[in-house]
């Protein structure tokens, strides 16, 4: 597999600077997961400050952020009643009501597909360190998977009343979604941060500077 050059120490510091980005404040909320020190470094050298809160110490505290990355981490995100999930929801609920900028991963992505009405499945087989390469939104991408639920959706948009039009990437086969698009927010089933993806900080990077322009 290809793996990402900025884990093997190949790009020059600053190099990945994102004028957009500069001195921007970004909250990542930690879902218990090792991941989440990954995406605070890429995040790091596109050019904005990481401030991490775990889920379980956000208390509302959403705003005084220009973005909001909620992490990935392990659990079931249909099960409501567990207090990890519970707590993802209502900020995912907050981010949406609010109208705040923000890129959920993983765990994050599904719980926001959940909320936006599209359905999840738990897959036949886990995802565990699988590279793929996805249509995403019309770029060819290698991405890296780690996922045993996953969104469907039988379109490549979807309306949610309240929210507005998302855009759905999606294989066309199984109509499992890779990643959304919506008003002031994205997401993404793969993990950006991962040294599966190739383009990992272009990715996490375009994705914020977007939420942060619309």
């Amino acid at each position: 597999a290809d793996i990402a050059d900025f884990w093997l120490g190949a790009t020059p510091p600053g190099a990945l600077r994102v004028p957009e980005l500069k001195g921007r404040k970004i909250l990542v909320v930690d879902a218990e997961d090792a991941f989440t020190a990954m995406i605070v470094q890429q995040l790091e050298a596109l050019g904005p400050t990481a401030e991490v809160l775990r889920y379980d110490r956000l208390h509302g505290r959403l705003d005084g952020f220009d973005a909001v990355v909620m992490g990935p981490g392990p659990g079931d995100p249909q099960d409501t009643a567990d207090p990890k999930i519970a707590a993802l929801d209502t900020a995912v609920a907050q981010l949406l009501r609010d109208r705040l900028p923000f890129l959920a991963v993983c765990l994050s992505h599904q719980v926001l597909s959940r909320r936006l009405g599209l359905p999840l499945i738990r897959r036949a087989e886990p995802n565990q360190g699988l590279q793929r390469a996805i249509d995403l939104f019309g770029r060819r991408e290698r991405v890296g998977y780690y996922n045993t639920f996953a969104a469907v959706s039988p379109a490549g948009h979807h309306h949610v009343p309240g929210t507005g039009e998302v855009a759905v990437s999606r294989d066309p086969e199984t109509g499992e979604v890779d990643a959304l698009r919506g008003p002031h927010f994205a997401s993404f089933q793969f993990h950006a941060e991962s040294v599966l993806t190739v383009d990992g900080p272009r990715l996490l990077g375009d994705a914020l500077r977007g939420v942060l322009a619309r």
